[in-house]
């Protein structure tokens, strides 16, 4: 008995492991197969793939962390920030999936008896892609993966694979709603769209996907910016919504849709909702501080919010959130016209310590507004400075916002100009006795403000704070109005802080902490490197620095007490005025109060040198506002105060530009022809060419170039009197043009005697350099020899050649390579060079470049007239 038992478990092992052996191959295409591949594939590596995914889900879930002050995203996962928590687990999915589909994939047909009649079911069968039940749902679990990860273009590969191969099972409708997702997130809207009808039309899809197409609608409308459809499917999709938290998010998300929209009242009601759903602390937290924010719009009783917000200050939950509370507060006094305690409440936002930027940012943007619209232009300023540096992508509509912030802060400075000068040149005009008088009492304040500081320190350890170093009694007495007294600038905020990261970023407290690089120290001297403009700059820091702000001598250094002093001021503020007026006009589009500022400008300075540029722009804004009577005014000013700028000539000639644009062609084809001339030995014809274009063309930008030709001409063509007699006048004529130098040059080779038309001689079996000549000012060197250095080392890596950089000139660099063996090595690497396109990039730029043997090289750095050298290189070298 107990041996047939053992023979009988034998048997079964055996039958066992020969049916593993068998069912486990692939190349096979049977029921067995079918059944051990379905089996082992869905519980063994589709299961941990797929468990996988919704692991790396859960966790980014639970770890990211949204961003109130921005509209939430409908998906966490859709975040970027996302993409790097889920990788991990993204990557198993995807190497999980890969295994699937290697290891159980069967496409092999099934044997059939082809004797008998197959039914329809049978043909459908034997038609089928893929045997293995789950190899479909593997790939799209890889699809998935990838979107998560954030790459799109492998997740729509992978779902357009499944599209195309499963036609006729219903995972092709899974992949097509994942394929939509993946066309939103990378703006194909219009495709993404057409996806979208798709599904919604075919009743074959799952039935739970009719409600997730309405997030995939209104995530796409929300991307688009297009609030009013986003908010429509929202609604619907969270009819059908049964997690409570997700839902939250969704009336969450509705409720700043609205407030975006300007639509208050609905946003109130959703923001509401969500605190009586009693959601995470810190969404219950948001919605509150925005209902705040909303209030003033809605005109709304306030009693209640600003008492559950007081509330909120006692509470050490809010630890973290006080700036929002502080912020919420103020701007309900602020509504209320309660100035002092507002701007109190806003020093307290902006003075808490906190991570959170935006809400600092926010802070800043609505004291600079304030005090913008009350024309403290000095406290203004730095807060329209602080908002723009500290404003980063992060922060909400910040492409809208920032250029406008950072206009604002351009506009202050112009303002502060203006109202500090009109302040200073007030105080130097009052007697000398008062500006004294007045000069003592506010080095008192100073010294009694000082010891009251001192006061303070021995009784708290607090932390200096530049914005709590002004009493909250004083608030409002010390402010400027415009154009008050100067010497009342309060220091309510911190300038040196701002002033200081403007000028050099967040540096760490260290040795050396102006050098960001300081690898710098070995490559630069920086007592050679400072210029003499510089010098003087830090000579003057030094003297402003020693003088102590309790001296009578600090407060007279600016004041306008002499005529030069005077003049150097009113300068300022006319240049101001322009710049304020030019910010109204191009960058705020506040077009009258452009025109009332420019207005003031020529009142106030009538012989201004800036009064063209006023007229002019005064014309051109008050023809986009359409009014014409300004129009017509500021234009018969331009005429006839400058009867022969340019302005006037454009305006008494409507086709002036047009005619100057014909004739600036005519001439650079006139000056072309001359070339071509000049190139083919046609000397006379050149002369007479260039004679004709600076006749014709008198006060052309090229004459100068046609008079240069034409000395060259005599030269080539033997007259060197006459080659001499044409660079003289050219020198005379256009001393500081570029072409003057070469043309120097050679009038020194004349008159040492060593001018020589056939400098150069062929020499093909000598060493030879590569040659590109460009001009200083169009070029990025550093960039331009490392594609050369890049080239050779690609191309040319055995001949061990060196890219060099010498400045020919104040205007001209040469990049020289060398050194090539012989002209044909030379002549092949010109081609080279030409056929890689390595200088595509300087298609626009006026550079040339040639080859050159050593010996006509040291002539040539000699000589350095290029074009000689270029009319013996194309006659030699044929290239």
């Amino acid at each position: 008995m107990p041996r047939f038992k053992y023979t009988t478990l034998f048997k079964l092992i055996f039958i066992i492991i020969i049916f593993s052996l068998t069912a486990c191959t692939t190349k096979k295409n049977t029921s067995v197969t079918r059944a051990y591949h379905n089996l082992t594939a869905r519980f063994n590596v589709y299961f941990n793939g797929n468990e996988s995914l919704k692991g790396g889900l859960r966790k980014a879930d639970k770890s990211f962390k949204d961003d109130y002050s921005n509209i939430l995203p409908l998906f966490k996962y859709n975040d970027l920030t996302a993409a790097t928590m889920l990788t991990p687990e993204m990557d198993r999915t995807i190497r999980k999936s890969v295994k699937l589909i290697k290891s159980h994939s069967i496409t092999v047909k099934p044997k059939v008896d082809k004797k008998k009649d197959l039914s329809k079911k049978d043909r459908e069968f034997l038609n089928k892609p893929e045997y293995c039940n789950w190899i479909a749902d593997g790939y799209l679990i890889m699809g998935q993966a990838h979107y998560y990860k954030r790459e799109f273009i492998t997740a729509e590969q992978t779902f357009l694979l499944i599209i195309n191969k499963y036609k006729k099972d219903i995972v092709k409708y899974d992949a097509m709603f994942w394929l939509a997702k993946t066309k939103i997130e990378t703006e194909d809207f219009e495709d993404a769209l057409t996806l979208l009808k798709e599904l919604k039309k075919t009743s074959k899809k799952p039935k739970s996907m009719s409600h997730e197409i309405n997030l995939v609608y209104a995530d796409m409308f929300m991307k688009q910016k297009d609030n009013k459809n986003a908010i429509k499917y929202l609604k619907k999709g969270i009819e059908n919504e049964k997690k409570k938290k997700f839902k939250t998010r969704l009336i969450f998300i509705i409720a700043q849709l609205y407030n975006k929209e300007e639509k208050y009242k609905q946003a109130v009601v959703n923001f509401q909702k969500v605190i009586k759903r009693n959601p995470e602390y810190d969404m219950a937290f948001s919605a509150k501080i925005k209902l705040s924010e909303i209030y003033e719009k809605t005109k709304s009783d306030a009693k209640g919010l600003k008492k559950e917000l007081l509330k909120m200050l006692k509470d050490d939950k809010n630890i973290d959130y006080l700036d929002q509370i502080y912020y919420a507060l103020g701007r309900i006094e602020l509504n209320e016209k309660n100035i002092p305690e507002a701007m109190e409440y806003f020093r307290l936002s902006a003075a808490t310590k906190s991570s959170n930027k935006n809400q600092k940012v926010k802070t800043f943007i609505v004291l600079a507004e304030y005090y913008g619209k009350t024309k403290n232009y000095q406290l203004a300023s730095p807060y329209y400075d602080s908002t723009v540096i500290l404003m980063d992508k992060s922060f909400p509509d910040y492409n809208e916002l920032y250029p406008k912030m950072k206009s604002y802060a351009n506009l202050m400075q112009q303002l502060n100009i203006i109202s500090t000068q009109d302040s200073l040149q007030k105080v130097a005009k009052l007697p000398e006795r008062e500006r004294n008088k007045l000069i003592s009492e506010r080095i008192k304040e100073i010294t009694d403000a000082e010891k009251a500081a001192a006061e303070a320190n021995k009784s708290t350890n607090n932390d200096y704070d530049p914005f709590m170093n002004e009493p909250t009694n004083n608030f409002n007495q010390n402010q400027i109005k415009g154009g008050g007294w100067y010497f009342y600038n309060p220091q309510a905020i911190s300038y040196g802080q701002t002033d200081f990261k403007k000028k050099w970023g967040d540096r760490k407290l260290e040795d050396l902490w102006r050098l960001s690089n300081k690898n710098l120290i070995a490559e630069v001297d920086f007592e050679t490197e400072e210029t003499s403009e510089n010098k003087d700059s830090l000579e003057n820091d030094n003297k402003v620095k020693k003088l102590s702000n309790k001296t009578k001598e600090y407060y007279l250094a600016d004041l306008p007490l002499t005529d030069e002093k005077l003049a150097e001021s009113n300068k300022k503020i006319q240049n101001a005025l322009l710049g304020a007026g030019l910010i109204y006009a191009d960058e705020l589009d506040q077009k009258k109060k452009a025109i009332e500022i420019l207005e003031e400008l020529l009142k106030k300075y009538p012989e201004t040198a800036k009064r063209l540029d006023a007229l002019q722009l005064l014309y051109n804004t008050s023809n986009r506002i359409a009014d014409y009577t300004r129009v017509e005014k500021y234009k018969a000013l331009i005429i006839q105060e400058y009867p022969e700028s340019l302005n006037a000539k454009i305006l008494t000639n409507p086709n002036f530009l047009a005619d100057k644009k014909r004739k600036g062609q005519e001439v650079e084809k006139l000056y072309d022809m001359c070339y071509s001339f000049f190139n083919n030995k046609k000397y006379n014809q050149a002369i007479n060419l260039c004679n004709q274009g600076l006749k014709e063309y008198p006060d052309n930008s090229l004459n100068v170039n046609f008079q240069f030709l034409k000395a060259l001409s005599y030269g080539e063509s033997g007259d060197k009197i006459k080659l001499k007699e044409e660079l003289e006048f050219l020198v005379l004529k256009y001393p500081k043009i570029d072409i003057s130098n070469n043309a120097k040059k050679i009038l020194k080779l004349i008159d040492s005697g060593r001018y020589n038309e056939n400098l150069y001689t062929f020499e093909p079996e000598s060493a030879h350099y590569y040659v590109i000549l460009v001009p200083n000012k169009k070029v990025d060197f550093n960039k331009l020899k490392f594609s050369f250095q890049s080239f050779n080392a690609d191309n040319y890596n055995q001949q061990n050649l060196n890219a060099l950089r010498i400045e020919l000139d104040t205007s001209r660099t040469m990049i020289v390579i060398m050194q090539l063996k012989s002209s044909a090595d030379a002549q092949l690497y010109y081609l080279e060079v030409l056929n890689k396109k390595v200088l595509e990039p300087y298609s626009l730029i006026p550079y040339k470049h040639f080859i050159i043997s050593n010996g006509n090289y040291l002539k040539y750095q000699k000589d350095l007239n290029t074009e000689k050298y270029l009319k013996f290189f194309n006659k030699n070298y044929g290239m």
